[in-house]
């Protein structure tokens, strides 16, 4: 092993892990972008929750969307989770005004805490993703992000260092996009494999 390894240990009821879940478009928390601009863009929110209790439970689901420590938007609802390993998936579309807009130049992230609490109010689960709100579109073969058009300039990545291989640490990470920045470069192609996030 060369990178992290965590384990996590669940409730019995629990936002699902994507890569379990085996739902095309979903499992986990799946954020989507169906309006994006300037002035206003949506924030779609899809939850995908299991029950593997006995019974079906009510509960609350809260998701807090913030930028930096402060809060931007945040909405709470009742929700039945029905029993059984398929799970139960709850949307809320948020609209945000003036959003930041991400973009190479400006790669500004939201971050998303999804929280399921039962019905004593008992946190049973909680979940943080990080989001750049963005569209990407291709016009006569040009690349347009957020309706401008982008030129990439970019290189390859390998993920390794001498003489430790892939086993390299997050400064070596953080130093290699830092130079790859500064030699006027706005993409990377990493290479064959994913790489450390």
């Amino acid at each position: 092993l060369y990178r992290e390894v965590n384990f996590i240990e669940k409730n019995n009821i629990y936002i699902s892990n994507p890569s379990i879940a085996d739902i095309e478009a979903g499992g986990g928390v799946f954020i989507t972008f169906p309006t994006v601009n300037e002035k206003m863009s949506e924030v779609k929110i899809q939850t995908h929750v299991i029950n593997e209790g006995e019974n079906d439970k009510g509960a609350r689901i809260k998701h807090v969307i913030k930028k930096g420590n402060d809060i931007v938007e945040e909405v709470t609802a009742d929700i039945i989770l029905r029993k059984g390993k398929q799970g139960n998936t709850w949307c809320y579309t948020v609209e945000m005004d003036s959003p930041a807009l991400w973009s190479p130049d400006s790669p500004t992230l939201y971050t998303l805490e999804t929280t399921i609490y039962d019905e004593d109010g008992m946190v049973m689960d909680r979940n943080t993703e990080r989001f750049g709100i963005r569209k990407f579109e291709f016009k006569d073969n040009q690349l347009y992000i957020n309706g401008k058009k982008t030129y990439l300039r970019g290189v390859n990545r390998h993920q390794d260092q001498a003489p430790v291989g892939v086993a390299i640490d997050d400064e070596v990470n953080r130093r290699d996009i830092r130079q790859i920045k500064e030699i006027g470069c706005n993409f990377i192609r990493i290479s064959h494999y994913p790489q450390d996030d």
